[in-house]
C-alpha cells in the first residue's frame, strides 16, 4: 500500500461474531509470522506487539464496542501483523483454515484459530524460544519455568483466549462431521495450500496433518 489510513470509526459497526474472527485473523497472523522458517527478528518485532495489543484488547473490544482508543489499538495490531506476513508468510494454521474456507465456507478468521488452536502445541516444541517470546506476549509469566514449558503454556493461553471471545469452536453446525475427514485432508494438502505446510515452524507428517483434522471435525 502506498497510503494506509487507520480509522478506528469506520469499525463500529461491525457485528460483535466479525469482530472476534477478524480480530483472531490479526492474531493468528502474528503468531505465524513470528514462527515461520522465512521469518526473522525484525519482523517478530512487529508480530510481538501486535500479539500483545490483541491479548490486551481484542475481549475489551467485543465487551465495550463503542470504544474507539480500543479500536485504533486492533487496528494498529492488525496492521503490524499484515506487515509481518507480507514479509513473511504463513504456516500450517492458515493452510488448514484455508481448507476449512474450501470445504465448508467456514469465515477465514474463525478457521484461521481454530487450526492454530490445534497445532499451537506440536509448533511449540519444534520451535520452543520464540514459543517463549509468544507466550510471554501473551502474558504468560515464565516463574522460573524451563523455556520449552514455558512456551507450551502459550497453547492454552491462546485456547482460553479464542474461547473467551464467544466464537463457535465446533464445526458441527457448519455441517462438519468426522465423516469428512479425508475431504478436510485433501484439501489441506492442495497445491495452493503446499507454500504454507513447507513454511511452517516444523514439518508435520501425514499422520499430524489426519490427527490435526480429527481433532477440529470431533468438537
Amino acid at each position: 500500500a502506498d497510503i494506509v489510513m487507520l480509522d478506528p470509526e469506520l469499525t463500529l459497526t461491525l457485528p460483535k461474531a466479525l469482530t472476534a474472527a477478524t480480530g483472531l485473523d490479526a492474531m493468528v497472523h502474528a503468531i505465524e509470522a513470528c514462527t515461520v522458517k522465512s521469518s526473522h527478528p525484525l519482523l517478530q518485532a512487529f508480530s510481538l506487539h501486535a500479539i500483545r495489543l490483541g491479548v490486551q484488547n481484542l475481549n475489551n473490544c467485543i465487551d465495550r464496542p463503542g470504544d474507539l482508543d480500543i479500536r485504533g489499538k486492533l487496528l494498529m495490531a492488525s496492521t503490524m501483523a499484515g506487515m509481518a506476513i507480507d514479509a513473511a508468510g504463513t504456516g500450517i494454521a492458515h493452510a488448514i483454515g484455508h481448507a476449512l474456507g474450501t470445504v465448508a465456507g467456514i469465515h477465514h478468521g474463525r478457521a484461521a484459530a481454530l487450526a492454530l488452536d490445534v497445532v499451537f502445541l506440536k509448533n511449540a516444541e519444534a520451535a520452543p524460544e520464540i514459543h517463549s517470546e509468544i507466550a510471554l506476549a501473551m502474558g504468560v509469566q515464565a516463574e522460573n519455568a524451563p523455556v520449552e514449558k514455558h512456551a507450551k503454556m502459550g497453547a492454552q493461553t491462546f485456547s482460553n483466549f479464542i474461547r473467551h471471545t464467544g466464537i463457535e469452536m465446533s464445526l458441527k453446525p457448519d455441517g462438519l462431521t468426522r465423516d469428512d475427514l479425508d475431504r478436510l485432508v485433501d484439501a489441506i494438502h492442495s497445491n495452493e495450500n503446499t507454500p504454507m505446510l513447507d513454511n511452517n515452524c516444523y514439518c508435520a507428517s501425514e499422520a499430524d496433518i489426519r490427527d490435526f483434522a480429527r481433532q477440529l471435525l470431533s468438537r
